[in-house]
């Protein structure tokens, strides 16, 4: 697993320099790239300041890729803030920007962005089907999710603990018939069904629990 002590110094540096030199390009990749390191060490504050700075760094240069990218890492922020209408509403502003874009491929993110808002909220069967369905949609089409940064990398522990979450709220032959169902659905099958998720109120993670703390 990332040591965030170790890497979050070094990704730390490279942004101050993108800061110095004006590459709003790198400083969007690296910020972007910080917020999961301060999930490790549970800094949501941080996570939240450094996705928030990429997403402005992002617009400016008009990058839809880390537009997209840094929207996720302020949803994951928000779900582990237990703000989950917050979090709600980086999803609609994803979605929102998919349609204005034409950015199709974009509403994987989307969907995997509300299945978080799900599954840490009160509907952890819609969360299980609309992540699956996303990461599937996209290895579908040659992206291989598990080996993104938000995934792959050290933001993977959210989804793993977002999982974790709605295996222990369903019971393992309900999470299974849910992936298995996730992996089935077309895009317009989980688009619809992301649309009926709502922001219900669930107990809140545990304090002291950070993605891939364990």
């Amino acid at each position: 697993m990332t040591d965030p002590a170790a890497a979050r110094p070094i990704r730390e540096e490279g942004v101050a320099v993108a800061r110095q030199v004006g590459d709003k390009s790198v400083l969007s990749q690296g910020l972007e790239g910080l917020a999961p390191l301060y999930w490790l060490e549970g800094n949501l504050t941080a996570a939240e300041a450094v996705a928030a700075e990429a997403l402005l760094a992002a617009r400016a240069i008009g990058s839809v890729t880390q537009i997209f990218l840094s929207l996720l890492m302020l949803v994951g922020t928000a779900c582990l803030q237990h703000a989950l209408a917050k979090a709600k509403a980086y999803c609609d502003q994803a979605a929102d920007y998919a349609r204005e874009t034409g950015a199709v491929q974009w509403n994987f993110l989307v969907l995997v962005g509300l299945g978080l808002v799900a599954c840490f909220g009160g509907q952890p069967e819609q969360g299980v089907r609309v992540i699956v369905a996303g990461e599937t949609l996209l290895r579908q089409r040659g992206i291989d999710f598990t080996k993104t940064p938000g995934r792959g990398g050290p933001g993977f522990g959210i989804f793993a603990q977002a999982l974790e979450r709605a295996r222990a709220r369903l019971g393992a032959a309900a999470f299974e018939m849910a992936l298995a169902e996730g992996q089935h659905l077309t895009l317009e099958q989980a688009l619809a069904l992301a649309a009926e998720i709502e922001v219900v109120d669930a107990p809140p993670p545990e304090a002291s629990q950070a993605p891939g703390a364990d």
